[in-house]
């Protein structure tokens, strides 16, 4: 089965529909969205924030990362719940990470990186729009990937397009966990060569306090203490 890109994948079977849609914030970090029957999701904005769309007019363009960010937050809304996850726990918590081995990160995840330095496991980190002496030449990628025993990739690529770049650098099918609130935990997502883990976050249905630290340009670390990180196994 060839595979469109995740977004445009998920847009055919969900197709966004306004007339769901109960409240949307933007935050300079997050996007979020409300359902009528209260489930909210959740998208980074890769601080580039898009602006409210004119509802109920409104059709995401795919072609535009703003309108991605929108039907991201609006995929997770409607169908992240749907699915039952096999734990709650952080990933480096949840997979069993060696000493010696090439693990390689697709955007940087401080907290996450700071776990792996702390228990003295190597990890190379990638990310283009990020200037930090933790993070590796952006040149130095395709080599690592080719020798990678395990890939952390951030669900933000899923918005930036370098999703199936990575999956089509990884030539030795390292095992690839996707990894952040913008996460899908959808089934679909295992149709994708050599994932095998989803580590997202679960949000209270009607949650206010999830919704206001968006709406005060608050990150991933302010609202996590009012949600739950889970995670989707490959079988």
């Amino acid at each position: 089965m060839v595979m469109k890109e995740p977004l445009s994948h998920f847009s055919v079977t969900y197709p966004f529909n306004a007339d769901n849609i109960e409240k949307i914030v933007i935050g300079e970090i997050y996007c979020a969205i409300q359902l009528k029957n209260g489930r909210i999701g959740v998208c980074a904005t890769l601080l580039d924030p898009p602006t409210y769309p004119s509802l109920p007019s409104f059709i995401p363009d795919l072609s535009s990362n703003h309108d991605r960010i929108i039907y991201n937050a609006y995929l997770n809304a409607l169908v992240n719940a749907d699915w039952p996850v096999d734990g709650e726990a952080d990933i480096f918590d949840a997979v069993p990470f060696e000493k010696g081995k090439q693990n390689v990160m697709i955007g940087f995840f401080k907290p996450v990186v700071a776990h792996f330095d702390h228990a003295g496991i190597g990890v190379t980190v990638f990310d283009m729009a990020v200037d930090h002496k933790r993070v590796t030449a952006i040149s130095e990628m395709p080599n690592c990937l080719s020798t990678a025993h395990c890939i952390i990739l951030t669900a933000t690529t899923i918005l930036n397009g370098s999703f199936f770049d990575v999956l089509k650098q990884n030539v030795n099918h390292a095992p690839i966990y996707i990894l952040g609130p913008s996460a899908i935990l959808h089934d679909d997502m295992f149709l994708y060569p050599d994932i095998k883990g989803i580590f997202g976050m679960a949000i209270g249905d009607n949650d206010d306090n999830v919704l206001k630290v968006i709406e005060n340009n608050g990150g991933t670390r302010d609202f996590n203490i009012f949600a739950t990180k889970v995670f989707r196994s490959f079988a």
